[in-house]
């Protein structure tokens, strides 16, 4: 009964001591900047190591403001005009460097984008007047999405002043967070948003932050030379819609904010938003919702409706990138959610590239 008694005692010691050391020893948190933006002035919050920050800029008129984050070592640039639709179009443009699927894997976006130079050491645009395209799911899963996603929205602005051109367009899980799906979002989002914020994770994305309004006005798909852009892709039953890409976009950025309810009262809505819509659809690639892989000759009927003679799509992961439908279709998830894996599809000259993590190039498609 003694021995029982000192047994007892020792598991409470040791499990209370390991309580006490999770505790002390636990991870320190940083994240940020999130800006809300409020009448004339911008709120900043960050938190860093733990610690909440917060600064408040007022503005007198609609220029840039560069803002610097001590903490982190690093400025940004930021805008109280609210940003601009883009176009869904895009002619005569030199080159283009395609990757899909980051998933908050920061450091092997910027590892592909530096060896390929895109970027260089100083994350400085050095792609020129070529064009970048992210395909898509940026948030959720991975540990550093603010990081990636303040990445993207300053190499636009570098971009632009070099005649080039990030697009980053929407995917299901920019889609979802919006809706205010956060099933995927990592912890730590959820300790920032509610433990040191006190506020809801899709608040990190309302309507008047910098990140939830910069992602109202992305487009879903997209036409670049003769190459249709989309994060999954699409069914033919789109073509029944007699949409333009104008308008799939108008219609997708206006009711990112509906109701699931009323999106699934609505037949255009609920197929854009479901699972044969943009930001779902497998169907490419294997038997999907008991409907056979789509045969050619259905695949052939979009690229025409569209005027292109190849698609790019991500959201279904393969261990490299693939090529389907007699080189027509370019599959770019190859990974980077797992954080060691993933390359990027490269257009120039007429000719498609595997680029690795590494920087080598190999042909996939010539003209």
């Amino acid at each position: 009964m003694k021995r029982n008694k000192k047994y007892l005692i020792a598991f409470i010691l040791i499990l209370s001591l390991s309580f006490f050391c999770e505790e002390i020893f636990a991870e320190k948190i940083s994240d940020g900047p999130y800006i809300f933006w409020q009448e004339n002035k911008a709120i900043i919050k960050y938190v860093f190591e733990s610690e909440i920050f917060s600064k408040e800029i007022t503005f007198q008129d609609t220029e840039q403001i560069k803002f610097t984050i001590d903490e982190f070592e690093q400025s940004y640039l930021v805008s109280p005009q609210p940003p601009m639709i883009e176009s869904s179009i895009f002619k005569d443009v030199p080159r283009i460097f395609i990757l899909s699927d980051v998933h908050g894997q920061y450091d092997r976006f910027v590892q592909i984008l530096k060896a390929n130079h895109v970027i260089d050491e100083e994350l400085i645009w050095q792609w020129g007047d070529g064009h970048l395209v992210v395909l898509g799911d940026v948030l959720d899963r991975g540990p550093e999405v603010t990081e990636a996603l303040w990445l993207v929205h300053q190499l636009e602005k570098q971009a632009q002043k070099k005649g080039g051109k990030v697009h980053f367009s929407l995917g299901n899980h920019e889609m979802m967070v919006l809706q205010k799906d956060t099933r995927y979002v990592h912890e730590k989002y959820k300790k920032t948003a509610e433990e040191y914020f006190n506020i809801s994770i899709t608040e990190l994305f309302g309507k008047n932050t910098e990140f939830g309004r910069w992602l109202r006005t992305k487009n879903t798909i997209f036409k670049i030379n003769d190459i249709l852009f989309v994060h999954a892709g699409i069914y033919p039953t789109i073509l029944e819609m007699e949409f333009s890409l104008e308008m799939i976009n108008k219609v997708i950025q206006e009711n990112l904010d509906t109701p699931r309810a009323e999106l699934k009262s609505n037949k255009n809505l609920k197929f854009l938003f479901g699972s044969f819509g943009p930001f779902w659809y497998r169907g490419y690639f294997y038997d999907y919702k008991d409907l056979p892989i789509l045969p050619e000759p259905e695949f052939e009927k979009i690229l025409n409706e569209f005027e292109v003679s190849e698609m790019v799509v991500g959201h279904t992961t393969f261990d490299n990138i693939r090529t389907f439908y007699h080189d027509r279709l370019f599959a770019v998830d190859s990974g980077i959610k797992y954080g060691t894996e993933g390359e990027a599809l490269v257009w120039k000259d007429g000719i498609f590239y595997r680029a690795t993590a590494e920087g080598e190039w190999e042909v996939l498609k010539n003209k």
